[in-house]
């Protein structure tokens, strides 16, 4: 097994991470930005992402169905397990 790949699956902050926790900071952190700017909120957000950015959005919509008025998942790949453990 890579040594990257072996670091990443015995640390949970990174599965953490990588699972979920930085397309909501990222969120967070956008929707501050673009307020900011603009002086209000946004009315609307969306979110759109391919392959593990899919993913990425399926879990964001699930985890967290209020942070988006509308989501595109394109080809998203789910299976992740399958796919770093050998």
């Amino acid at each position: 097994m890579d040594l990257h790949l072996a670091m990443f699956v015995t640390d949970h902050a990174a599965r953490i991470n990588f699972g979920f926790r930085a397309v909501l900071l990222s969120t967070i952190a956008a929707k501050k930005v673009i307020a900011e700017f603009y002086g209000s909120e946004a009315e609307y957000a969306y979110i759109q992402g391919r392959s593990d950015g899919g993913r990425s959005v399926l879990v964001e919509t699930l985890r967290f169905p209020d942070d988006y008025d509308g989501v595109v998942a394109d080809a998203p790949a789910l299976d992740w397990v399958a796919s770093i453990v050998p």
